[in-house]
């Protein structure tokens, strides 16, 4: 039996809508700053971006909303009904130990994978860093994101579909292993985290917004494990 896409999105669209109403309140204040900004600001019109399991194409949406000028991809098992194709191309393929991307050497300058590597066992996260090394242009840059299990709010053996866990350490690692320049790795917010952390509670509390609240704790550990980093060769 295949995995079903649109009962798993529509199980956790509570917490999908959720997570859309913290990056709301991220993007409201000027201090959190996505750490793919100004990469992506940067870079050359017409490039190729790809996103790796990409869903609906939230991530594609934003992008494109900032930059339209680039060309962008979205590469996922299922939920091509859901993807803004008006936007992107969407390409339908599955992660596992023996599969490739249906694309050439040097594609892409930069490449997204949010939310998928703690879902793949051991072959198939090896494979899918190999492709995505492959794809990736010379001084390309990829960018991964996945829960971090030191979270205080969000419990990350809550989702059934978990296979492992990431630290920062591990994700440095792991582009460690593909000779990939670490261009920046993180847990939690920083300094201006901290500082803002406070502030933040008490909103929580005036407003009573779990939202907010979230961001909070966000700040203080992180409700995520990210890394960006680039390919020299």
């Amino acid at each position: 039996m295949r995995f079903d896409f649109e009962s798993y999105h529509s199980a956790y669209e509570s917490i999908r809508n959720f997570s859309a109403r913290a990056t709301t309140i991220y993007q409201k204040l000027p201090i959190f700053r996505p750490p793919d900004d100004r990469i992506i600001r940067n870079l050359s019109r017409g490039t190729n971006l790809l996103d790796v399991a990409c869903g609906t194409g939230w991530y594609l949406s934003r992008i494109v909303s900032i930059r339209p000028d680039l060309g962008l991809w979205g590469f996922d098992f299922n939920g091509s009904d859901l993807f803004p194709k008006e936007n992107a191309v969407f390409i339908t393929g599955e992660v596992s130990a023996n599969f490739s991307f249906p694309f050439e050497d040097n594609t892409f300058s930069f490449i997204s994978c949010m939310d998928l590597i703690e879902h793949l066992n051991t072959e198939s996260l090896l494979r899918l860093m190999t492709e995505i090394k492959r794809v990736l242009k010379p001084d390309g840059y990829l960018y991964i994101k996945a829960p971090n299990p030191r979270s205080l709010y969000l419990n990350f053996w809550d989702d059934p579909t978990h296979l492992r866990p990431f630290t920062a350490t591990a994700l440095k690692r792991l582009f460690g292993m593909y000779k990939l320049k670490v261009f920046k790795i993180w847990s939690g917010r920083g300094l201006f985290g901290y500082l803002a952390a406070p502030l933040l509670l008490v909103y929580a509390i005036i407003k009573r917004d779990r939202a907010i609240f979230a961001v909070f704790i966000d700040c203080l550990i992180g409700m995520w494990v990210g890394g960006i980093c680039q390919k020299l060769d």
